[in-house]
């Protein structure tokens, strides 16, 4: 297959030596075609022949997998182009980030439950047992595996062990909040249905179309915008400095280490986004969750008893 590339009228000539990454780098207005298209009026050829490219890369790819080109049958070439191949790739997208964000949310409301000093009784196992959801089950265990135990103990928990008040937190992100709260409104929104807006096609010849392109255009943003959400829980969860000298248990100290690896504390007001895109990225990446998977695996391995002190508000 022989290409040609054509420069737009009034710009510099493409030498014949030009590679395609060199003609898209220099020159903004150029079309590549194949020999024989027709030339669009507002292009001429860079030179007399044109400058031409030869398709050297089709063969031996398919041939590095085993594959051999196909003949497409009447409207196969439509269903590769038709829009499904965009929805089924948003929605992996989505579905991907969905679960990793999902997992790294447990990690951060287990740190916000340890600053704000809460209990750690609604994550019993006998609890869990009377509705046997294996969700449910598996974010409880979590929870038992990052917190105040005998496995991780944790100053903080020990500090209010016999403290038989309600904790009133008190948060100075404020502002911050207010933004996680209008993206969760925003995502309430993006929620409609898409297909409530699907009307027949092509002079009312066609089907009602899916909308699939935009609802997961849609559900991937909905999914954004719960990461930035966390971030900025994670942020406010890193408060557990002001507990300090008093520790958390070893994992949580991994998590708050890794934040401030990216954000230092606040001694005075900033810029925030900075910050919250700093540690949205780090969840993005999945870095929260393999800084803690290790330590929920080993809980779950060696199959470690609960601890059950007695108390107002721990175990």
């Amino acid at each position: 297959v022989k290409f040609y590339l054509r420069r737009c009228k009034g710009l510099g000539l493409l030498d014949l030596d030009d590679i395609i990454q060199d003609a898209l780098e220099d020159n903004e207005f150029v079309e590549v075609v194949v020999e024989g298209d027709v030339m669009s009026p507002d292009f001429i050829p860079s030179q007399p022949e044109g400058v031409h490219l030869y398709s050297r890369y089709k063969e031996p790819v398919l041939q590095a997998h085993g594959l051999k080109p196909i003949s497409l049958k009447p409207k196969e070439g439509l269903a590769l182009i038709n829009g499904t191949q965009m929805i089924t790739s948003l929605g992996c997208e989505a579905v991907e980030r969905a679960s990793a964000i999902a997992k790294q949310a447990d990690i951060i409301a287990a740190l916000t439950l340890e600053v704000l000093k809460g209990t750690t009784r609604a994550f019993d196992t006998d609890i869990h047992a009377l509705r046997p959801h294996p969700g449910q089950i598996e974010v409880a265990f979590r929870f038992r595996s990052l917190l105040n135990s005998d496995h991780h103990p944790s100053e903080i928990a020990e500090s209010h062990r016999f403290c038989d008040r309600v904790q009133d937190a008190n948060s100075g992100f404020m502002i911050a909040h207010c933004t996680a709260a209008s993206l969760v409104s925003e995502n309430k929104a993006l929620c409609h249905p898409s297909s409530v807006d699907s009307l027949s096609t092509s002079a009312a010849t066609e089907d009602h179309v899916s909308m699939g392109g935009w609802a997961a255009r849609k559900a991937l943003r909905v999914i954004e915008h719960v990461e930035h959400v966390l971030a900025i829980e994670l942020l406010a969860a890193c408060g557990i400095e002001f507990l300090r000298p008093l520790r958390t248990t070893s994992p949580l100290e991994k998590v708050y280490d890794l934040v401030r690896s990216v954000v230092r504390p606040w001694m005075k007001d900033r810029f925030m986004a900075p910050d919250i895109e700093a540690v949205h990225r780090l969840l993005v990446d999945q870095k929260i969750w393999k800084v803690a998977e290790p330590y929920i695996e080993k809980y779950r391995l060696e199959h470690i008893p609960e601890s059950r002190p007695v108390s107002p508000t721990a175990f």
